[in-house]
């Protein structure tokens, strides 16, 4: 058997992305891939002989959507793993080190990050120039081949990191990021000039944590995965009264 399953999570669509990136250049050689979105799909292990795992990374590590599945679908596999994240930090952070605490079992011989455009910019941080963002997509679509080249040939790659910066970054979301979110989340409205009530931000949540009813309500059960504001057909999503600049990884390709 030599069949590889790429599972994962995105929120915005840079996760997807690389996971297609990946797909593309495995069947190119020949092998068998399943794309498995943990969110509509129930994975077999034991059709696989390798898996790839990849999601986003939230205050340095994975989501808490992506991790559950993880445990519950994949602690006892016994074949070989390879994580990925996809991230806006160029430098490395304790994602691996903190999925491997859930997964201890599982023997993952490659890890690997994937530098993004940030995706955060309408809420914190510097929103890219279009140059810049182009630059990261190709960037980003040549490693993620190259990884996924390596990993199904058997090679290797692992990044150490402290166990007190693994334990730092774990303590930290829990104490910061459900306060940041919710801070944030105060600011954010829905224009009801624009909003043609189609129902996909509240179909397409991954925490089905949005209500607009017809005022915009979101339960503390969001993630921040921000997949409603980008996705939304009438871009009619507000954040201190000014549009989204929506985000979407194909721009880069010039799509």
């Amino acid at each position: 058997m030599n069949k590889v399953a790429i599972v994962y999570f995105s929120g915005t669509g840079n996760t997807k992305y690389v996971a297609d990136k990946m797909k593309s250049v495995i069947v190119r050689k020949g092998i068998e891939v399943d794309l498995i979105n943990i969110e509509k799909d129930k994975i077999n292990p034991k059709l696989y002989n390798k898996i790839i795992i990849g999601g986003p990374v939230y205050v340095e590590r994975y989501p808490e959507i992506l991790l559950r599945y993880l445990k519950e679908n994949l602690s006892e596999y016994k074949g070989e793993c390879m994580l990925y994240s996809t991230q806006a930090s160029e430098g490395q952070t304790p994602v691996f080190q903190h999925a491997m605490k859930r997964i201890k079992k599982v023997n993952v011989s490659y890890f690997d990050y994937i530098p993004m455009p940030n995706n955060f910019y309408n809420f914190m941080f510097k929103h890219c120039s279009k140059e810049k963002e182009v630059q990261l997509i190709k960037e980003a679509s040549e490693k993620a081949e190259k990884a996924a080249l390596e990993f199904c040939e058997g090679k290797s790659k692992s990044y150490d990191m402290p166990n007190n910066r693994v334990f730092l970054a774990d303590f930290a979301y829990k104490l910061t990021y459900p306060f940041l979110r919710d801070f944030l989340l105060r600011k954010l409205k829905v224009d009801e000039s624009k909003c043609i009530n189609c129902g996909l931000c509240v179909r397409s949540c991954p925490a089905k944590s949005i209500k607009i009813q017809p005022k915009l309500k979101i339960n503390n059960k969001c993630t921040f995965c921000q997949r409603c504001i980008h996705s939304c057909p009438k871009n009619a999503f507000v954040y201190k009264d000014k549009p989204i600049i929506q985000y979407k990884p194909d721009r880069g390709e010039g799509k």
